[in-house]
């Protein structure tokens, strides 16, 4: 796959698409390109994660807590929290068929956001507004539990 058809896949997440041309170019030219064969475990529930995945090609079933997985497919972005910060794997991760995968190491990630410091403030625009969407979404909760 070439490094332009990389960066379309890229611009097809929700995260990514925040991010300039040169931006997702130093992602997908510094970022790990990895082949999963079918059933290949890509990483388990509970283990140190060290970066995001990013689906290219295939499909990959998420499972956590023994329940039925969950199946994601191209221009997905497994383990977002994960480029930020250090965090654990809330599911397994296994490939559903022949997959391509972009490893984005959190230090990559993070060498990112500090050459391209526009990108970086818009991703922290998103976040912040997806983080007050959530806390109205838990009042509504909240109040619906304790009347």
């Amino acid at each position: 796959m070439s490094l332009d058809d990389q960066i379309r896949h890229l611009r097809r997440v929700a995260t990514l698409n925040l991010f300039s041309t040169e931006a997702l170019r130093l992602l997908c030219f510094s970022a790990e390109t990895h082949i999963a064969r079918s059933g290949e475990v890509l990483f388990r529930e509970g283990d140190e994660s060290s970066g995001g995945y990013i689906l290219l090609e295939g499909e990959i079933a998420l499972e956590s807590n023994g329940r039925a997985p969950t199946v994601v497919g191209p221009d997905t972005l497994i383990g977002e929290t994960a480029l930020i910060t250090a965090t654990q794997h809330p599911s397994s991760a296994t490939a559903r068929g022949h997959c391509t995968i972009l490893k984005v190491p959190r230090p990559l990630f993070h060498r990112v956001l500090r050459e391209f410091p526009d990108d970086a403030r818009k991703l922290r625009k998103e976040f912040a507004a997806r983080t007050k969407l959530m806390q109205g979404e838990m009042g509504k909760v909240k109040e619906k539990f304790l009347g």
